[in-house]
């Protein structure tokens, strides 16, 4: 979901109306001629607005806040749906015996939130039963487009859009789409760690069991891909 040029045109008169397009380009580590043809379109993407506040030495998410389509958007610590996709499953198997074996973790031992199979890890996290068929009935994508997008990093309109079907933060999309930081998100600095923490034995072992299961999935997957490969 892109953001109206002509409001954009606005904030930059507003907030800082002595900076020139080549400027605030170079400030958002794009070319001038890349941010003066989204100008020009009519639309420009969210991410843009994105690093462009990030040089302004604005907040991402307050900038981005202030355009209709997002007005919606606020700091949002994660749902409890949504937050252990951002944890993968090695990390995750050796955290859950440390807890069962009472052994301190740390957020950091947890390793990245972003890696291979995050994206259908997420969207499999939040989905009820029917969350792909209706983001891709609102976008109009088939599904061999959809599979393809959830093996690479969502775009943020997309992961947008999941967001807003399932009901979960808007904030967290864009940490999907790795568009935000955490941080800039209004997560809190221990977010993986204490909803591990909050599990018992028995959910945690439910937790394993089913990301054991598609970790197999993706292997095999990729195995194929290989074989085919030759």
């Amino acid at each position: 979901m892109t953001v109206a040029a002509s409001a954009v045109k606005e904030w930059f008169a507003s907030d800082c109306p002595d900076t020139s397009i080549a400027k605030l380009a170079a400030g958002a580590g794009m070319s001038r001629m890349t941010l003066h043809q989204q100008l020009l379109r009519g639309q420009v993407p969210a991410t843009t607005v994105i690093a462009i506040a990030r040089a302004l030495g604005q907040s991402p998410l307050q900038a981005l806040a202030r355009f209709k389509p997002y007005r919606d958007l606020v700091p949002s610590r994660p749902d409890p749906r949504e937050i252990l996709a951002f944890l993968d499953w090695p990390e995750l198997l050796v955290a859950v015996g440390q807890i069962y074996r009472n052994i301190e973790i740390t957020e950091a031992q947890l390793g990245s939130l972003h890696f291979p199979d995050s994206s259908r890890v997420w969207v499999d996290a939040i989905d009820s039963g029917s969350l792909r068929k209706a983001v891709e009935d609102e976008l109009g994508m088939a599904s061999s487009n959809m599979a393809a997008a959830l093996r690479t990093t969502l775009k943020a309109p997309l992961a947008v859009s999941f967001a807003r079907n399932a009901g979960t933060p808007l904030a967290s999309a864009f940490v999907v789409a790795e568009a935000l930081t955490p941080a800039e998100a209004g997560w809190g600095p221990e977010e993986r760690k204490q909803a591990l923490l909050a599990l018992d034995t028995n959910a945690l072992l439910q937790l394993v069991s089913s990301r054991s299961l598609a970790a197999d999935k993706y292997v095999r997957r990729i195995r194929q891909f290989e074989v085919d490969l030759g």
